[in-house]
């Protein structure tokens, strides 16, 4: 009797180790195929020399968060966790939660130049090779596709430079339904602000830049003011994702100012460029007004909220009167407004400042930066000088992470 309830038993569990079985194998062939318009399966791309074959690959999470994370008052970068870079990976993540950490991120195995995460689903990224093409693509390289329509074709160019709409900046909106991204290839007219709604819309041209007098981009497009010269730098989605925010040069004039452009699916938008707005840099406040900086329309340095027909709303700090430069201000998550800035005119290495006219930090660099990223909660900056990448924080430290992060392009991640 005994015998028969033991083999009763064995009988039992490999039958629920069976279906269990069964059910792991349905969960794990599932693959759940993006609807993106206007692109095309990585593993389908047409062939070419250029073409890079996308071999399998894996996820490597961030080091397992610890308890010794501090309120972000209290940011501690000098105890950063940087995790190990993997085989393959050209792409580095960076987040606070107290600690600084970092990462190295599996997206797609081709030589990276820049990739934005798309804040409503942390697991999609959108990712600019060096040769300027433009992907999307889950951790791992899942579901990954290549926007092929618009400015883009299903021909691949052999490099950057024969790329006739190279990528150089892409940008999530924070719903995370559209994408938005410039394109600088000094080519052709493709040159300018493009958005793409993945499943939905697009691409679609929403500014023609004009980098210079003569490039081709100048003859389509009509300015309402006497600047005949811009190119997009920078952009920043409003909070309901229906407008951005263009940073552009302005090279015949040596200075910077503000696009605001609404989105819209008129195709024939890009005929005409908005008002410039006369501030050289610029970011969303939470209320929807503008927070500008740098130089105002008089040339004095400046931080002040304005609206978005360029009307100034408030003063929050007058820097030149103050012998202060400021640019790159920005609203963290309390309300509190800080900004890079330095004594003088500007042009050499910069601090984090409050609005009551003190550096939070020492000097970042032995420069001008080149480039700037606030990380999300604005409680951080990633900053790139002559060579170098330094992570600063407005609670006053600074960790250089240049040889942690070689050969990879770094951006923040939530």
């Amino acid at each position: 009797m005994r015998r028969l309830i033991f083999f009763a038993i064995i009988i039992v569990m490999a039958a629920c180790n069976l279906a269990s079985g069964l059910q792991d194998g349905e969960q794990s062939s599932q693959n759940v195929n993006a609807a993106d318009v206007s692109t095309t399966s990585v593993a389908q791309q047409p062939t070419s020399t250029a073409t890079t074959t996308m071999g399998a690959v894996t996820r490597t999470p961030f080091p397992i968060a610890t308890s010794t994370a501090t309120p972000d008052t209290q940011i501690v970068l000098g105890s950063a966790i940087f995790g190990a870079i993997s085989q393959g990976q050209s792409a580095y993540g960076l987040r606070i939660d107290g600690l600084l950490r970092g990462a190295g991120l599996t997206l797609l195995p081709v030589p990276s130049y820049q990739f934005s995460q798309n804040p409503a689903n942390l697991n999609r990224f959108a990712l600019i090779d060096t040769s300027g093409l433009l992907y999307l693509t889950d951790v791992g390289g899942g579901n990954a596709l290549r926007i092929d329509s618009g400015p883009y074709t299903q021909f691949l160019p052999n490099d950057r430079q024969t790329n006739n709409a190279a990528a150089e900046l892409a940008l999530w909106s924070p719903n995370g339904q559209r994408l938005a991204f410039i394109i600088s290839g000094r080519i052709n007219a493709n040159d300018g602000v493009w958005y793409v709604e993945p499943g939905v819309f697009g691409p679609l041209q929403l500014l023609v830049d004009c980098p210079f007098q003569g490039f081709t981009g100048c003859d389509i497009v009509t300015e309402p003011d006497a600047y005949g010269v811009w190119q997009s730098r920078e952009l920043y989605w409003s909070a309901d994702s229906n407008t951005l925010l263009i940073n552009v040069n302005l090279p015949d004039n040596g200075r910077r100012a503000l696009v605001v452009m609404g989105i819209t699916q008129f195709d024939r938008v890009r005929d005409n460029r908005p008002p410039l707005l006369l501030y050289d840099y610029g970011t969303w406040g939470s209320d929807g007004r503008i927070l500008a900086s740098g130089r105002d329309p008089n040339g004095a340095i400046v931080v002040a909220w304005i609206n978005t027909n360029g009307t100034l709303s408030e003063m929050v700090y007058a820097a030149s009167a103050n012998r202060l430069w400021m640019g790159w201000a920005v609203e963290r998550l309390n309300g509190e407004v800080v900004a890079l800035g330095a004594p003088g005119a500007g042009g050499t290495a910069v601090a984090i400042y409050d609005m009551e006219g003190e550096a939070l930090t020492a000097p970042i660099g032995d420069g001008f930066p080149q480039r700037v990223e606030w990380s999300p909660d604005r409680d951080a900056v990633l900053i790139e000088v002559n060579g170098r990448r330094y992570v600063a924080s407005v609670a006053g430290e600074i960790v250089e992470i240049t040889a942690q992060t070689a050969g990879m392009v770094v951006g923040w991640v939530r």
